[in-house]
């Protein structure tokens, strides 16, 4: 879990070093705070949003991730037994105590997160201005000592997606280094005998992004832009939803629309769109989050010189914001596809026959013990992310850390 997750601490971390004032780290220096005495008392101090926000992800994905510990043979952590108790659709007592399991992992989520935000809003960490901050050239032994540290870190995070890659196009690897004999079989059995996982992935993940674009650039900009009665509330309940385990979300969609809707003859739950539904939920934050940011960077004069000259707030919006602001839009809109596609806990509990997506085949191929199919997904899955986040880079650079925030 560290070496998966450390770029969320990162990102938000390199968000919040590029707005800190350089004039209070030179004032510091000025009298004679310097190394570690100016990182511990001015800078660390400084980024304490930036890396709440990353170790609030970090918690929640551990928390609620329960597809790894069950692949891994650990039974004994609240997301597994939630799980394990509500699939096992026998004993009545053990359901209800999954459903119990969640509510705890909710309450705990909710207060880790009431916690973050106190401990963020003890102090104030805005600045007066913001400069580029000057890059340092360090010297040739820190140099080596940097990159040997950074390069051991990459090899371990990126060994276990090289293992996936070599099981994917492996035939009976076992007991050797390398695979002696490789093959596209495994490739060819999920794409052309089973593309269902993909397109359906594909197909929720759009959808998702598409209902997250609708409903959260009007978030972002009642945020941004108005002084609505219940706005904070709304900020709250928008950053509510990444606190809330994707384990808790599907158990409580089960129990919520598990009743036969009208004019359909059923369930809600027995219905595909379900999936995109909870998608859309579940990434709603980070479209609002990216637009929040780009609203943030448009002044309001801007929208005020074309009401001057008779724009309504609609034809305002669609022709002088929003040209302004679609980077933000689509930057949100592309983390939310790329972590759509790879959200495991909660479609494992709401995944129909015929409507499963990649992650969920994984499992099952994995479970079932084909697993050089389930590591060609994986490798599938792991494309579309790379491609996703190259574009990302592209478009939002090293802003795209206060999207977490």
């Amino acid at each position: 879990m560290t070496f998966h997750l450390f770029p969320m601490i990162t990102l938000n971390v390199v968000d919040a070093l590029g707005k800190i004032d350089p004039s209070l780290e030179e004032a510091a220096e000025s009298v004679g705070a310097r190394g570690w005495r100016k990182l511990r008392t001015i800078t660390l101090p400084l980024t304490t949003p930036g890396y709440m926000a990353g170790a609030l992800l970090v918690f929640i994905w551990t928390f609620s991730d329960f597809t790894t510990p069950l692949v891994l043979g650990v039974h004994d952590l609240l997301a597994s037994q939630a799980y394990l108790n509500i699939v096992q659709f026998v004993d009545r007592r053990l359901f209800r105590m999954g459903i119990v399991i969640s509510a705890i992992m909710v309450a705990l989520a909710v207060v880790f997160l009431v916690a973050a935000r106190h401990c963020v809003a003890i102090k104030d960490y805005s600045s007066l201005s913001y400069s580029r901050i000057a890059r340092r050239r360090l010297s040739p032994p820190a140099q080596f000592l940097v990159v040997a540290f950074l390069g051991a870190v990459t090899l371990l995070a990126f060994m276990p997606y090289f293992g996936v890659v070599l099981a994917s196009v492996s035939k009976g690897w076992a007991l050797t280094p390398l695979p002696e004999h490789y093959t596209v079989q495994h490739f060819e059995r999920v794409i052309v005998e089973t593309p269902k996982y993909i397109l359906n992935s594909f197909l929720y993940a759009g959808l998702a992004v598409a209902l997250c674009v609708a409903v959260g650039v009007p978030i972002a900009w009642i945020l941004a832009r108005t002084r609505v009665p219940g706005r904070d509330t709304l900020d709250a309940l928008n950053t509510l939803i990444l606190a809330i385990p994707g384990t808790a979300i599907g158990i409580a969609y089960i129990r919520a629309f598990h009743i036969e809707l009208p004019f359909v003859g059923r369930a809600l739950t027995g219905l595909w769109i379900i999936l995109p539904l909870v998608l859309a939920i579940r990434r709603l934050p980070y479209t609002v989050r990216g637009s929040y940011a780009s609203l943030l960077l448009v002044h309001r004069s801007m929208e005020e010189a074309a009401a001057s000259v008779g724009a309504s707030s609609l034809r305002s919006f669609r022709d002088v914001t929003l040209p302004l602001i679609w980077r933000g839009v689509l930057v949100g809109s592309l983390f939310s596809f790329m972590t759509s596609l790879q959200e495991a806990s909660a479609v494992l509990f709401l995944s129909l026959g015929g409507w499963e997506t990649i992650t969920v085949g994984i499992f099952s191929f994995y479970i079932a013990g084909s697993a050089s199919e389930a590591a060609a997904l994986g490798v599938i899955l792991i494309g579309v992310a790379t491609g996703s986040l190259v574009v990302i880079n592209r478009v939002a650079g090293a802003r795209m850390g206060g999207m977490f925030g």
